[in-house]
């Protein structure tokens, strides 16, 4: 499988999880400003450019660190989100609830947590 399908795999997750987040959301009564979130509109990139990104980025962490495996981790997931949502998604106030949901997702669920290293794998 080549790294493409395997990150539309973990999108399709995302979504159906941020999907199942929202359903619960909308239950709740939510209160936000959003005039003082500055937007800033962005154009999408494209696959290849994230996963350039996810390289790069991947490339800058420490490799003997006890938490590597956590911060590529995040590192993925909040590459993917912000990819698949637009930038201005790290501007909602939910969003570290968000990743750190994901991340739990990663951990507690095999077939995410098969999806996540075989890309961990072959991005390095």
């Amino acid at each position: 499988m080549d790294k493409i399908n395997n990150i539309n795999g973990v999108v399709n997750i995302l979504r159906q999880k941020i999907s199942e987040r929202s359903a619960v959301d909308s239950k709740k009564k939510v209160s936000t400003k959003t005039n003082d979130v500055k937007i800033h509109k962005t154009e999408p990139i494209k696959q290849d450019d994230l996963i350039k990104s996810i390289q790069s980025r991947l490339s800058k962490t420490n490799k003997d660190a006890d938490n590597h495996r956590e911060v590529v981790m995040s590192i993925i997931a909040e590459s993917i989100i912000t990819w698949e949502f637009g930038e201005n998604i790290l501007n909602d106030p939910g969003f570290s609830v968000l990743l750190n949901n994901v991340l739990d997702s990663y951990n507690t669920e095999p077939i995410i947590s098969q999806k996540l290293n075989n890309i961990i794998d072959r991005l390095g």
